[in-house]
């Protein structure tokens, strides 16, 4: 199928007489869609992907008009409503200097055009141009930063229209049990409260051999530190080796500590650790992991973004360890 290229603005609605169906960029103006992969080809050469097949709604200057077996292509950038499809029910077409009308068999007027560049461009209620590059920008731009949530997203690209806008890796990652009421109140200094948790065994184990991601948030900040991890025993290495660190760059101690109660925090190098420098540990009730809920949501939102990460790129997931390191760089 073959179908012609035009260079006027975003979000236009052309009468075009070189296409056999209604091509629209715009999901929220059909009825109900269903997937399809065809493959259109432009008269420049170039491919353009069709995502779904279904009735396309045009709001006109003469009200709403459906056009059935309309396809959906994201990255088209104005509509192009075929003229074949309404000659073939019987529709006429006349032309007058600057313009046409479209009448039914029956002599309703359907549609006007104006003669614009030789084109006719169909009068409609205009249409955000940014709708046009939500579905298909967004969504790359939405990868390139991480794949935040959709909060996040409407603050960082306040132009992107997002109603309507889903990302298939997202949905796919980020189905979770509703969170638990209440938070933990926010420090008012860096290292007054450090918040620690632990994920795994991870299988299959990265390709250094790390079983267990090891992550430690600055309650004050929420600056999150991750450390992949090969045994058990290294968690006390790594936390005293970022004691030192965090202490040394900021001048502060770490005052309270807060963990679940298991035998990774709960054993002789920790308490020793924590008496030594007058730390605070706070451990969570058994089977309670929502009382350690900023530690609980930073492994969450990290793991389920790991594994968009892993998903959209079709990484191995051997390379867990470095996504998680490059998921973590990209919160910070």
């Amino acid at each position: 199928m073959a179908l012609g290229v035009c260079n006027l603005s975003l979000g236009l609605s052309i009468l075009d007489s070189g296409t056999s169906n209604t091509i629209n960029p715009f999901k929220q103006l059909f009825v109900k869609t269903w997937a399809s992969k065809e493959k259109l080809q432009a008269a420049n050469g170039s491919n353009m992907c069709v995502t779904a097949k279904s009735t396309f709604r045009i709001k006109t200057s003469e009200g709403s008009l459906n056009i059935p077996n309309s396809l959906l292509a994201p990255s088209a950038t104005s509509t192009l409503v075929a003229m074949g499809p309404f000659l073939n029910e019987g529709a006429v077409l006349r032309g007058y200097p600057g313009g046409a009308n479209l009448f039914c068999k029956k002599g309703k007027l359907l549609l006007k055009a104006q003669l614009i560049n030789n084109i006719l461009v169909i009068d409609t209620e205009k249409i955000d141009s940014t709708n046009a590059i939500s579905s298909s920008d967004f969504l790359l731009l939405h990868k390139r930063l991480g794949n935040p949530g959709r909060e996040i997203a409407s603050k960082m690209l306040p132009k992107y229209n997002l109603s309507g806008v889903a990302c298939n890796s997202c949905m796919h990652s980020k189905s979770h049990q509703l969170t638990f009421p209440g938070k933990f109140p926010l420090p008012s200094d860096v290292l007054k409260v450090v918040h620690m948790d632990v994920c795994g065994p991870i299988s299959p184990p990265t390709q250094g051999g790390n079983w267990y991601i090891f992550q430690i948030v600055n309650g004050h900040s929420r600056i999150r530190f991750t450390f992949p991890i090969k045994l058990k025993a290294d968690f006390y290495y790594h936390f005293s080796k970022f004691q030192r660190m965090a202490e040394t760059q900021t001048g502060v101690k770490i005052k309270t500590v807060v963990s679940d109660k298991s035998g990774e925090f709960i054993n002789k190098d920790f308490l020793k650790l924590f008496e030594k420098s007058r730390i605070i540990h706070l451990p969570t009730a058994p089977y309670t992991p929502q009382q350690n809920l900023v530690a609980e949501r930073a492994n969450r939102s990290l793991l389920e973004k790991t594994q968009v990460l892993l998903l959209d790129y079709q990484v191995p997931v051997e390379w867990w360890g470095e996504a998680c390191s490059m998921e973590t760089y990209l919160l910070n």
